[in-house]
Parts: C-alpha cells; structure tokens; sequence
C-alpha cells in the first residue's frame, strides 16, 4: 500500500523545505537585505497556501490534523516553502539547468521504473525479494496514481525545453529518449491499474458525478473556504447521493 510510503516522503519534503529555509533566511541575513524574486507562479502559489491556512483555522474542525496529514495543510505550506527557497536560491542560469535536469532525470528514472514493473518482468524475481517488488504496481512513488500524474506533470517540461533545442544534439537525444520513457511508464502503469493481473483489485476511484455532487453540497455549507482541509470522509458520509 502506499502508506508504507507517506511518512517518509513527508520527513523528506519537509526536511528539505527547512534546510533551503534556513539556507535563505541566512543568505538574506549575512546580504543585510530581504530580497525577494518575483515570479509568474508566486502570487498563485501564496494565494492558494494562504486559503488553505484560513480555511484550516476557519472551519476544519480538527486543526492540528491538517498539519499531521500527508497532502493536506503541511504539505501545501512544505512545498511553497520548497518553492521560493529554490526560486530566490537560484541565482544563475546554469544553477537553474542544473535543477531542470535533476528533475527530468529523476522524473525519467521513476517512468522506466514504471515501465520495467508494469511490464510484468519482475514477477518472475526471486523469491528472496520482498512480495511487494514483485506487483506490476509497485512504484518508488508509493502509488501508482501518484507516480503517473508526476510523469504527466514532466511531459510540458520536456516538450517545451525540445521546442527550445533548434539543433540536433546529444542533448536532444537524451530529451526525446526521457520523454519517450516518460510517457511509456505513464502508459504502462496506467495500462496495469485498470487491467490487474489475477489477484490485484483495481482502484477504487470515486466517480465524477458524485465527487461533483459532494463539492457542490460541501460549498453550499461554505462557499469561500470549504469545509475544511482533512474533510472529505466527513463530507462524504454526510453529503453522498443515496
């Protein structure tokens, strides 16, 4: 299960947000100035973490569970900590191509991972291998929805820095071989959520029609905050069709 995964990848969200901000409190301190780069997706980010604080204090009615719970409240204010620690860390283009990369590489490295496991090749591992490794939906994103709205998410990245290489290049390449590996882990994963092999369920997704029902109720209760980050058991006991 993706649980196994949570704690982890929230220590580590939330580890690095604090280094990159102490990193930046410090660089600001020694520089005697605050300085503070504006970007296109600042004012949105700080909009949206700054609901998300009022909505917790305003209406959840448990507010320190927010904070606890991964993907919720502390994870929205990890990652714009995350996001304008790097943004005003970053002060050359080529510190700027190196994180680019970074990301590309790694996104690339989960969609092979992706591939290799939706494949169905690793059911065939030794059976010293923990049970787990050996499911063609084993992700190192922990879920494998997870894992295929990041390599989703890559896809504009990787379209936009080829369009960018006029020329053909090793650089070139290794961007079409990333976006060829990217889209093909998406696939392949996507393709083994809904056609498990004998013994694996297929994700229980709530439908559109009644996720949309539920939301349009919940903001009847509260049309500017919602109800609540960490709410959404609650909302849909009490708000489901029948």
């Amino acid at each position: 299960t993706p649980d196994f995964y949570e704690f982890n990848k929230y220590s580590l969200l939330f580890l690095s947000s604090l280094i990159l901000l102490i990193t930046w409190t410090l660089t600001l301190v020694s520089g005697k100035q605050v300085r503070l780069l504006r970007t296109p997706f600042g004012l949105p980010i700080l909009t949206i973490a700054t609901a998300w604080l009022l909505s917790t204090f305003l209406k959840s009615p448990n507010r320190a569970e927010p904070f606890l719970d991964a993907g919720q409240t502390g994870t929205i204010l990890a990652l714009t900590f995350l996001y304008f620690s790097c943004t005003n860390l970053i002060r050359t283009k080529k510190q700027a191509d190196l994180l680019s990369h970074l990301l590309i590489g790694s996104v690339s490295l989960l969609g092979l991972a992706g591939l290799i496991w939706g494949s169905g090749v690793t059911k065939s591992l030794s059976s010293s291998f923990p049970a787990f490794l050996k499911s063609p939906l084993w992700t190192p994103a922990g879920s494998p929805i997870s894992a295929v709205i990041a390599l989703i998410s890559l896809v504009p990245l990787l379209v936009t820095t080829l369009i960018k290489e006029k020329s053909l290049s090793i650089k070139t390449y290794l961007l079409s071989i990333a976006l060829f590996v990217t889209l093909a882990g998406a696939g392949a994963l996507t393709y083994r959520m809904f056609n498990p092999p004998a013994g694996i369920s297929k994700p229980a997704l709530l439908s559109q029609s009644v996720g949309w029902s539920i939301a349009l109720e919940a903001l009847k209760v509260s049309p500017l905050l919602g109800t609540g980050p960490s709410t959404f058991i609650s909302d849909f006991t009490q708000f489901r069709p029948v």
